[in-house]
């Protein structure tokens, strides 16, 4: 019953990235550019406006960090470090994006920094917008473009042996290995993933000691999730604490809002209601503050199911309909927003939430038109193609590896084959 639940896991922003500057006065920095007859300086400080602008209109800072180019060009010097200095910029900007649900931008920004990256003739830049472009497609229901992009990004962290980069997209393909239900095989990725990170926090440095925790943070988190698909919930749980108080420590916002939604479901899973419509305010409360929708619409959505759980277990008609009638706000609520972003995952399970709550109350008709929308959501994510096109990526890339035996390829397509049947 519980299994209706949407638990989050989290799409790592890329640990690699550059974290976000904090920018001194526009205005000051104009007056600074003015005033400096130093080439390389004055281009240093119009790359610094750039990035102010970034915050409030991307489109404007382009423009600036474009000119400031232009005028290294025109004063001969090398242009190779204010280009990255752009490119860099544009990966953190499509990631802010991403974390708005604006997931057309986030795709359209990490492109443009590919296209610098690929000019330059820098592998590790391009393998941070392959894992970028992977999380968006994961927040749209696009797995088999997800794999593409993880595997693309791995091979290049691989070949350049970048412990932080294997480490953290360990963590993106186990993700995409949950959400198509093989969970023995995410179970595998995020373990891999955990040891890796684990090994590198032992002789880690002050600059990249938050990378890791943060990784290793959401290791534990994907396990604790894969425990409470296997309906391991104190265990889930356990892992779910260990990852917050790693998020606490490190003031990771999107971090912990998502593990107070995992503990709020495991609690759920548990008959422990009142301690998860706690723990699902609390994450309510931080995604509005960093405006991640697509936090959001699963929240939303989940508290949408347990009212209709409460609903089922009710021992009078009353408390029954007051309990879907709670339903129907949070349901529709999780709805709109989803259909704004477009995230797929989240249009189906709201739908599917509502059409229950609809029925239930007897307004057949509302629940008809949403169970339409589910049906349509879920043939769109789980097609035959799509799943198997997933299933063949992923045995391509293992089978290179030499990781697997041919009984367990031929197992692992099974399951996808199983999977797709059950959903449609």
């Amino acid at each position: 019953m519980f299994k209706r639940f949407v638990t989050v896991t989290f799409l790592m922003l890329i640990l690699l990235s550059s974290s976000t500057r904090s920018q001194p006065n526009i205005d000051t920095l104009w007056g600074e550019y003015l005033k400096e007859s130093n080439d390389s300086v004055r281009i240093s400080i119009m790359l610094e406006i750039a990035d102010s602008y970034s915050e409030v209109n991307p489109d404007t800072s382009i423009y600036y960090y474009n000119k400031a180019i232009s005028e290294a060009e025109k004063s001969n010097l090398n242009i190779r470090p204010f280009a990255l200095h752009k490119a860099s910029s544009l990966t953190d900007i499509g990631s802010r994006f991403r974390k708005e649900s604006e997931f057309s931008k986030s795709i359209h920004y990490q492109e443009l920094a590919i296209d610098i990256y690929t000019e330059f003739n820098d592998s590790l830049g391009i393998a941070k917008c392959y894992q970028n472009i992977g999380n968006v497609h994961v927040n749209l229901g696009n797995f088999e473009k997800a794999f593409q992009y993880y595997f693309d990004a791995l091979n290049i962290f691989e070949e350049t042996n970048n412990r932080i980069g294997v480490a953290d997209i360990y963590n993106n393909i186990g993700t995409v290995h949950k959400e198509q239900g093989s969970y023995s095989k995410a179970l595998e990725y995020h373990n891999m993933s955990s040891e890796a990170f684990s090994k590198l926090l032992q002789d880690a440095d002050s600059s990249s000691l938050y990378v890791i925790k943060r990784g290793l943070s959401y290791s534990y988190n994907n396990i604790g999730i894969i425990k409470w698909n296997q309906g391991e919930y104190e265990k889930s749980i356990e892992f779910y604490k260990k990852s917050l108080n790693i998020k606490l420590d490190i003031d990771d916002k999107s971090g912990i809002a998502q593990g107070h939604n995992n503990i709020a479901i495991a609690y759920c899973s548990q008959e422990k209601f009142e301690n998860g419509i706690d723990e699902f305010k609390k994450s309510i409360e931080i995604y509005e503050e960093i405006r991640n929708r697509n936090g959001l619409a699963m929240v939303y959505g989940n508290i949408s199911y347990l009212y209709i759980i409460l609903a089922d277990e009710a021992d009078n008609e009353s408390s029954k309909n007051e309990y879907l009638e709670r339903a129907l706000p949070y349901g529709h609520k999780a709805y709109n927003i989803a259909t704004e972003i477009k995230a797929l995952p989240h249009i189906a399970t709201s739908a599917e939430y509502l059409k229950d709550a609809y029925s239930k109350l007897g307004r057949y008709k509302d629940a008809f038109r949403f169970a339409q929308v589910y049906i349509n959501n879920q043939n769109e994510m789980f097609s035959k193609d799509k799943t198997t096109a997933l299933a063949e990526m992923s045995t391509k890339y293992e089978t290179e590896k030499k990781q697997l035996e041919i009984d367990n390829i031929t197992k692992e397509k099974e399951i996808f084959r199983r999977r797709v049947f059950t959903q449609r």
